[in-house]
């Protein structure tokens, strides 16, 4: 279960300032499967699965300010972790390409100047 309560200002505009939270539910006999936005305006407390809702929250384009926790029991933690691990290990393995990327830029950068 996860909870997002959004501590920003009532002058938040999706449109302009982003941040959205967008969740994909899925399609039932009596409800075609359409995303639902969340305007991050403070005040907002947003209450939902979040292992079993996609979801996903939209860049911004200033600072957004919300309070997240998680509410996990038995096997959760150690799913999460495992999730974590593999997440932070992708993570470090896109900077890594990006440093080498990066390195052979300025090398031919170099290359190119003499």
């Amino acid at each position: 279960m996860s909870l997002l309560a959004y501590l920003n200002g009532p002058d938040w505009d999706p449109s302009v300032d982003g941040g959205a939270l967008v969740a994909y539910p899925k399609a039932t006999a009596s409800r075609p499967a359409k995303p639902e936005e969340v305007a991050p305006t403070g005040g907002t407390l947003v209450l939902f699965n979040s292992r079993a809702l996609e979801h996903e929250a939209r860049p911004t384009l200033r600072l957004r300010w919300a309070l997240v926790g998680w509410f996990m029991e038995g096997d959760d933690f150690e799913t999460a972790g495992a999730e974590y691990r593999q997440k932070l290990s992708r993570i470090k393995q896109r900077a890594h390409r990006r440093k080498v990327q990066y390195s052979k830029q300025k090398k031919s950068l170099k290359k190119i100047k003499k």
